[in-house]
């Protein structure tokens, strides 16, 4: 069965290559680091990277081919006897803490119809554009050898199949190397039934939404050549909603945001948050950010030095396994940052902040107190 979805996917890959009219491209949508490698150092480990081909004379419809994966680590911090949630392991253990292969593999299509102004030689997914899209996806994990397949069946190991489909609107742009605006949005469904399950027992659907804005405050192409630019400045929101349901979640479908390329668990976007442990079929995310971005370093490329300011807040519902008291909450932190723009697409440097608790019951589990400070080392921005 295996071997069957990659010759298939191998063959729509052929076919859409030998159809296209145009050169493909490729897009890296980020990369993924480990940090129990190295003690704590954030090492790169992985990377997510897709390849557009366009299919037809208007660049109206485009194959869209996906691999995402990486050496990752991770944990399921439930005790292995009563599956109650319990503190992060210092070190890995190869049952709560684990190293984490996982990989995905999707092939699916992106048709435009409707677009905004936009120019003949923008061939990219930007610009005032409302595409559906659909895809199969076929996701692997190698999760903890060690933890009891009880609560969650994939605890040890996935293989299994999906279909998404969605549409999306998107008018994102960069005015200039420093300034982003327009606004992404979208809305999709997943699906993975279990006569699509190899490995781990998956059978669930999923509902995401997401949208992303991004608001110029200072500087542009526009702005008057005085001091004010070499400083730009604008603000960026994101908010997110994601529901899943079925006989059997996979844990990762249960910690992470879905989505036509997916995001980090609840823990990852609030900055400051315990990493995992919220896994929740019910999770809701919104997140504000002032930008402001230093001179261009180089004249050539988008290098600059960049200073930010978040809030970030998160609910999660319906935690499975626990108690009613522990198993609805609300997390949120604020701070900011400091980071080198690598061609906008690395942003190298440190974050940090204030967590506070304005109502969730697993803080005290997670960190031993409701508060706290904290500092973290970050190669991308959160959305």
């Amino acid at each position: 069965m295996i071997r069957k979805i990659y010759v298939v996917m191998l063959l729509l890959a052929a076919s859409s290559v030998a159809f296209s009219l145009e050169a493909p491209s490729l897009v890296i949508n980020g990369v993924h680091t480990n940090q129990d490698i190295l003690g704590g150092i954030p090492l790169p480990t992985g990377a997510d990277i897709m390849l557009l081909v366009p299919v037809d004379a208007g660049h109206r419809t485009r194959a869209r081919f996906r691999i995402d994966g990486s050496y990752g680590s991770r944990m399921i911090l439930r005790n292995a006897a009563d599956m109650q949630p319990l503190a992060a392991p210092s070190e890995v253990d190869d049952v709560n803490r684990f190293m984490w292969p996982n990989f995905l593999v999707e092939a699916g299509l992106w048709h435009q119809v409707a677009s905004g102004t936009r120019s003949a030689k923008e061939h990219s997914l930007n610009g005032a554009n409302v595409w559906v899209f659909g895809a199969t996806r076929l996701k692997y994990e190698k999760n903890s050898t060690s933890f009891p397949a009880v609560l969650f069946s994939d605890a040890q190991e996935l293989l299994s199949a999906s279909f998404i489909g969605g549409v999306a609107w998107d008018s994102v742009r960069w005015l200039e190397p420093r300034i982003k605006t327009g606004l992404y949005a979208e809305i999709s469904a997943e699906g993975s039934p279990a006569i699509l399950n190899f490995i781990g027992g998956a059978d669930y659907g999923r509902i995401n939404m997401n949208m992303s804005a991004y608001v110029p405050l200072l500087g542009g192409p526009s702005a008057p050549r005085t001091r004010t630019e070499f400083l730009t400045a604008y603000l960026a929101c994101h908010v997110e909603a994601d529901y899943a349901f079925g006989n059997h979640i996979p844990l990762w479908t249960l910690t992470s945001y879905g989505g036509s390329l997916g995001r980090r668990g609840l823990g990852d976007m609030v900055r400051g948050a315990q990493s995992w442990g919220y896994e929740a079929p019910l999770k809701g995310y919104a997140s504000a950010e002032l930008r402001i971005a230093g001179p261009l370093l180089s004249r050539s490329s988008a290098l600059y030095p960049l200073g930010y300011f978040f809030v970030d807040s998160g609910i999660y519902r319906d935690v499975p396994g626990v108690a009613d008291s522990v198993n609805n909450g609300v997390l949120s932190s604020i701070g900011g940052g400091l980071a080198l723009s690598i061609l906008n697409f690395a942003y190298a440097g440190l974050y940090g902040g204030y967590r506070f608790d304005p109502g969730d019951p697993l803080a005290a589990i997670y960190y031993g107190q409701p508060a706290a400070p904290f500092m973290g080392f970050a190669f991308t921005m959160q959305y």
